[in-house]
Formats: C-alpha cells, sequence, structure tokens
C-alpha cells in the first residue's frame, strides 16, 4: 500500500543471465560449499612460522592431501607467494612459477603416517616442521611464512 491507502501491484521478472563468468562464479561458490560440507571439522595449529589447517572429512571414500603453500613473511600481513624449495620425508619439490603464479605443493600421502617437512629458498630462514601426523581422511594446508635470513649468500 502506499500513502494514499491504494494497493500496489509488483511483479517480479525473472532475469535469466547466460553469461559464463556468473556460471564460474556459481561453480566455485558451489565447490566451497561441498567443501565445507563435506569436512565435519577443522583444527588450526598456529605456530611462529607456519600454520596447519587440518580438515577431517566424513566420507571415508577421499585419500588425505597435504597442501604446503608459502609466503614471505610481513609484519603487517601482507602475503606474497615465493617458490620456495620443499622436502617432505626426504622427497624434494621445486616451487613453480607459471606465468604470474605461483604452483602451491600438493602431496598425496600414505594415510596413518608421519612426515617431516623442510621449507627452503634464497635468502629466507629454514622452516622445519617434524612429525605432522596424517591420517585416513584426512586434508591438510600448511602455509609457512619465511622470514628474511641475515646470513649472506655465497656463491661458488
Amino acid at each position: 500500500m502506499n500513502n494514499n491507502g491504494t494497493r500496489i501491484n509488483i511483479r517480479a521478472k525473472a532475469v535469466v543471465v547466460n553469461n559464463k563468468k556468473v556460471k564460474k562464479k556459481r561453480l566455485g561458490f558451489f565447490l566451497i560449499v561441498l567443501v565445507i560440507l563435506s569436512c565435519s571439522s577443522s583444527k588450526v595449529i598456529t605456530k611462529k612460522d607456519y600454520v596447519i589447517t587440518k580438515h577431517k572429512s566424513e566420507n571415508s571414500r577421499y585419500l588425505p592431501y597435504l597442501i604446503v603453500s608459502c609466503f614471505d613473511y610481513y609484519p603487517e600481513g601482507k602475503r606474497n607467494p615465493i617458490p620456495a624449495s620443499i622436502k617432505i620425508n626426504d622427497l624434494l619439490f621445486l616451487g613453480e612459477i607459471v606465468g604470474d603464479s605461483i604452483h602451491n605443493v600438493i602431496f598425496r600421502p600414505i594415510p596413518n603416517n608421519t612426515f617431516d617437512i623442510e621449507v627452503n629458498w634464497l635468502g629466507k630462514i629454514p622452516v622445519q616442521i617434524n612429525n605432522l601426523r596424517i591420517n585416513e581422511n584426512d586434508s591438510i594446508i600448511v602455509e609457512i611464512n619465511m622470514k628474511d635470513s641475515n646470513e649472506p649468500i655465497i656463491c661458488y
């Protein structure tokens, strides 16, 4: 009703958007919701140089995975990815730059095992994570903030 007491009839029209960007956003939103629903619980472990997020999946069909991302350390919270070398139980993964992006290391471990992670990058203080336990249905994301090293770089 408006101010005069007469009834206003408003009809909504359905608008069909046939845009690829909208479809991609909807697909991305659906995948995020799917991941959240499939993971029953999350546990965040924060240390001085890294953050570990453990997701426990309800579905036993999914294999565990480990994602490692490395960033320059900035006190103000700015995050700049770096292609660090990552060693997981003496298996070396080299950082990869493709175009303008840096690929994370995605590792499919054998469940119910313990892993040692060592991360190095030129001019940075190495970071070690020892005895990281990965169980069945675990999905683990490790975000490492690498600080600048005061040691000089020596070339032979």
